[in-house]
C-alpha cells in the first residue's frame, strides 16, 4: 500500500513542479512559484511512504522519485536562474515551517 502511495505522491509532486517551471518559462523569467505547497507536501508524502516501503521496488522508486527531481531542478536553476531557485527553496522552507508549526500546536493542545 505505501509503495504505490509513494509513487502516486511523487508523480503529483513532479507534475506540480513541472507546471511551476513551465509557468516561469512562459512568464519570460519572472519567478513565480504557485504550486510550492503542492509539490512540497506531495514530495514529503512520497519520501515518507517510500521510506516505510523501502524493501519493495515500488517503494524505492517512489522514494527517489520524490526527492531527486526537486534536487536536480534546484541545482540546475542555481546555475541558470538563481532568483527562481531561491523562490522555490523559500516556498519549500515556508511549507516545512508551517508543517512544523502545526505539529507543535497539535502537540501543545494534546499535552495541555
Amino acid at each position: 500500500m505505501f509503495s504505490y502511495s509513494s509513487i502516486a505522491a511523487a508523480i503529483v509532486g513532479v507534475v506540480a513542479l513541472t507546471i511551476d517551471l513551465v509557468g516561469a518559462a512562459m512568464s519570460h523569467g519572472t519567478p513565480n512559484v504557485q504550486l510550492g505547497t503542492v509539490f512540497t507536501i506531495a514530495d514529503l508524502v512520497g519520501v515518507l511512504c517510500g521510506a516505510i516501503a523501502h524493501k519493495s521496488t515500488a517503494g524505492k522508486v517512489g522514494l527517489h522519485l520524490s526527492w531527486v527531481p526537486l534536487t536536480v531542478v534546484v541545482i540546475v536553476l542555481v546555475a541558470l536562474n538563481s532568483e527562481l531557485s531561491v523562490k522555490i527553496l523559500r516556498s519549500v522552507g515556508h511549507v516545512l515551517f508551517l508543517i512544523a508549526d502545526g505539529l507543535v500546536k497539535v502537540i501543545t493542545e494534546l499535552a495541555g
